[in-house]
């Protein structure tokens, strides 16, 4: 659960230290910004032009993308979050680490 008294000053760190970041940076940025707010397992993706596929920044290979995972905006979790705009939980496995 995120504690939203900590994820508001985090966001704002984040925002001041990801103004001069490349794309490769940003993952483990925002994954270093996110746990200090209490969000882990943060990943960050990116959409497509015609707005129909999800890729997931790596920060890895030329185009920051390599061994990324890929959704489409239609019938996936993270398409919807993505067309909500909003954030949402997968369904718990049991398997996160520290009852996260």
């Amino acid at each position: 659960m995120v504690d939203r008294g900590r994820a508001t000053p985090a966001l704002v760190r984040l925002m001041q230290a990801g103004h001069t970041a490349t794309l490769e940076q940003l993952p483990d940025l925002i994954a270093e910004y996110a746990a200090g707010a209490g969000a882990y397992d943060t990943a960050v993706f990116v959409v497509d032009i015609r707005e129909t596929v999800l890729r997931r920044i790596t920060g890895n290979g030329p185009d920051a993308g390599t061994g990324g995972q890929e959704f489409t905006v239609q019938g996936t979790l993270p398409g919807q979050a993505y067309q909500r705009v909003d954030l949402l939980a997968e369904p718990t496995t049991g398997n996160a680490p520290d009852g996260r």
